[in-house]
């Protein structure tokens, strides 16, 4: 399924949470729905030019993070990012809070505008491997910022 963007089109792939692999589409019916649908695609950043989900993305730290997912719980937006070793050498969360930030600004806003959604918020997430959206699991860590997307800002809402 693809979805026009400006002049380019974004390969849009909706899988069911209960079953990996598995196309379904999106709470709300087929295209943008509301839900927590899984949405990958193809990216774009305004700052890096073309990227894949397999380009890893260099925060202003000089650690390198890999785009997981973005998943449309309208009116917020997540953003999922994964981190090896996260929690650990330099990989803490003062290590990483401006590096959030930076997904934010300079990936998750670029990609909403692309894709023509306005969001009112948006919650970055790092995890240190791929967890299922909304599972729990004590073994893998997992930092979230949440921000209030003012002026074509992410503004940092404390949680």
């Amino acid at each position: 399924m693809g979805e026009k963007a400006g002049n380019m089109t974004v390969a849009v792939s909706v899988t069911s949470q209960g079953t990996p692999g598995i196309l379904a589409a999106p709470a709300g019916g087929p295209g943008w729905g509301r839900g927590c649908a899984l949405i990958s695609f193809l990216m774009t950043a305004a700052v890096a030019g073309p990227l894949s989900a397999a380009e890893p993305i260099t925060l202003p730290s000089g650690v390198d993070v890999q785009f997981h997912d973005w998943i449309d719980d309208t009116p917020a937006q997540r953003f999922r990012f994964v981190l090896p070793g996260l929690g650990q050498g330099g990989k803490g969360f003062d290590d990483l809070a401006e590096g959030m930030t930076y997904l934010c600004d300079q990936f998750a806003l670029p990609q909403l505008e692309i894709n023509g959604v306005t969001p009112s918020q948006i919650t970055v997430t790092l995890m240190e491997k791929p967890v299922e959206f909304g599972a729990m699991n004590p073994d893998v860590t997992q930092f979230f910022e949440s921000y209030t997307v003012e002026n074509g800002l992410c503004i940092w809402e404390v949680f």
